[in-house]
């Protein structure tokens, strides 16, 4: 906050408070002038500032008061110089007049529910309204200057001036001499980068929607003094990736903003280091599938919960923005627990090298109250170990990245997984790191019934591999069946008949008839004739997406015939995934009939 003769300027930052709402960052800028006591009269400036690199629809809304009580005050719409305007006067006689000086193409209007609303559709935009109050008539806007770096306004005798290079209000003297230079492009703000790998970084900027034709990348390396120019791009572009870089080096870039013979000022720079050869980035978004509602499988692995009451589940609402695969999805909790107080997600049976000076896992969480979290990581001898630290977290409104630099932390305890214990303190090695088999975050709470939720699980290792999938179908079947025998193609395979019986594995399966080293005990599918056509019943699970099971029918033995020709369905009765199907033969007299199984 600062305070001047007869008014005040403070800006609220909102920094990344509003990326649950899609909103990168957003600023609040207000300024009043009061005039002298007998003269009852002063200025108001906002100035909001609200940066995303998607395109959104920005409202500002301003309540009029009249449904809070009957102040009878009367609004209206207007115009004056190209900008919008508003009145709004009291009984008493006391006027109220704003004038929308940003962002240009806003839409004023008068909201049922007594709102007073400027709307703009845009990615990065600033709203600047200046408000005269007056006990009388208000005073005539005077433009002093005005264009694409900013506005300076004279209302009476006080001065207001927007420079938007330097993203201020300013008043009194520092807005009359303040020199607007409308003819050089704007700077480009809110250069990122992000590390893609060991040779490359994105660059990310809001967008630049300033007249200029292109846009400067340059580069400078960890012993160089000067920066050299790595690309000339468009500038509608928001993004460039540098590649071609040296492995676990420091480069610092910065952009600048070109229209014809003018430039900008140099962007602020932005710097990053490479990660070292052989480290990537892998992500689990917890997006659930579109089937089974289950969390989609990335890179890393498969999620368990243990000793839950209530405990972690996937949600589909409220994805946080991080560069989401898909943004709808999150493990979500509400903090009721069987063990001390704690929740515990993980997953294992992957391995990874975290033991490089790039190895971090960082994960998107939101809390109500403060929840205290922990990482805890799988070493190769299958014990569990957590961070003898704990982040404190409070985040009820917006994702706070958490990250874990797994080089930084030098102290670990052992952790018990089925009794949710910390154990003594263990001493970790590069060794140990250079194997790590699983990874999990525990949430410690100090009340019962406190949510959280957590997304967008980033992990920087090296050499990783990612869990196999767990055994399923025929697979599975074989492997329960048959034990070490189960990579046996000439016992366990699908065409393999280890029961001598003539009916093979893979139709064993498909109709679940017991061990398949057994003869198929009775009942099973018998045919019967009805007015001379033969009809058999069967019942198959649905559920089974490995195999085919058909019907086929012969009049000789030698030639087996299918299709609609031979075959006709007669009935089909479905129960929870289970259909009996009932098939006739469509030639009367003799006919022979037999199933087969074939794996898809």
């Amino acid at each position: 906050m600062e305070t001047f003769a007869n008014g005040a300027y403070v800006v609220i930052d909102g920094h990344t408070q509003y990326r649950n709402m899609g909103v990168e960052g957003y600023l609040r800028h207000l300024m009043v002038e009061f005039g002298p006591a007998e003269a009852n009269n002063a200025v108001l400036t906002m100035f909001d500032r609200v940066d995303d690199h998607r395109i959104n629809t920005y409202t500002w809304n301003a309540n009029i008061g009249n449904a809070v009580a009957d102040f009878s005050i009367v609004s209206s719409l207007g115009e004056d110089q190209g900008f919008p305007t508003f009145t709004l006067v009291a009984p008493n006689g006391g006027t109220m007049k704003g004038w929308v000086l940003w962002p240009a193409g806003a839409e004023l209007a008068l909201v049922p529910g007594d709102r007073l609303s400027v709307e703009k559709q845009g990615a990065t935009e600033d709203f600047v309204i200046v408000m005269s109050l007056e006990p009388e008539t208000t005073p005539a806007l005077e433009v002093l200057d005005h264009g694409n770096a900013g506005s300076i306004v004279r209302l009476g005798n006080k001065t207001v001036a927007f420079d938007r290079r330097a993203g201020t209000l300013l008043q009194g003297e520092a807005a009359t001499a303040l020199a607007l230079n409308h003819a050089s492009p704007l700077s480009i703000r809110g250069l990122t980068a992000r590390i893609l790998s060991s040779g490359s970084v994105e660059l990310r900027w809001l967008p630049f929607t300033t007249g200029a034709e292109r846009l400067i990348v340059e580069q400078r390396g960890p012993s160089e003094t000067e920066f050299t120019v790595i690309a000339n791009i468009a500038a509608s572009r928001t993004h460039y990736t540098a590649t071609g870089l040296t492995p676990q080096t420091n480069y610092t870039w910065r952009i600048t903003a070109v229209s014809g013979e003018l430039q900008s000022d140099p962007s602020d720079t932005v710097q990053a280091t490479t990660w070292e050869q052989g480290m990537a980035l892998y992500v689990e978004d917890f997006a659930p599938r579109v089937n089974d509602q289950l969390p989609l499988q990335n890179a890393i692995g498969r999620w368990q919960f243990r000793n839950q009451d209530r405990g972690w589940q996937l949600q589909e609402t409220l994805g946080s923005p991080r560069n989401a695969a898909n943004p709808v999805g999150m493990m979500a909790t509400a903090g009721r627990t069987r063990i001390n107080f704690q929740n515990i997600l993980f997953t294992e049976g992957f391995s990874a090298d975290l033991s490089t000076t790039s190895a971090a896992v960082e994960v998107d969480i939101m809390t109500e109250g403060t929840v205290r979290f922990s990482l805890m990581l799988q070493l190769a001898s299958g014990q569990w170990v957590r961070t003898n630290g704990e982040a404190h977290i409070a985040s009820r409104t917006s994702w706070h990245r958490q990250r874990w630099a797994i080089s930084s932390i030098t102290a670990w305890n052992l952790f018990d997984m089925q009794t949710l214990n910390t154990g003594a303190a263990i001493n970790l090695t590069a060794a140990d790191l250079s194997d790590i088999r699983g990874i999990g975050i525990r949430a410690q709470w100090p009340l019962n019934e406190r949510w959280a939720r957590l997304d967008q699980l980033h992990l920087y290792a090296k050499d990783f591999v990612p869990a196999e999938a767990p055994p399923e179908g025929f697979t599975l079947w074989r492997m329960l069946n048959f034990g070490q025998d189960a990579n046996n193609e000439a016992v366990a395979g699908f065409s393999a008949n280890p029961a001598g019986d003539g009916i093979a594995n893979g139709l064993r399966y498909a109709m679940g008839w017991g061990d398949p080293r057994q003869p198929v005990p009775s009942p099973w599918p018998a045919p019967v004739i009805v007015n001379d056509h033969m009809e058999l019943t069967y019942t198959w699970d649905s559920t089974l997406t490995d195999v085919d099971l058909s019907l086929e029918v012969s009049y000789d033995l030698e030639i087996w015939h299918s299709g609609p020709e031979h075959l006709e369905e007669v009935s089909r009765f479905v129960d929870d995934g289970m259909h009996t199907i009932t098939i006739r033969a469509l030639q009367s007299g003799p006919v022979f009939m037999r199933m087969q199984a074939t794996p898809r």
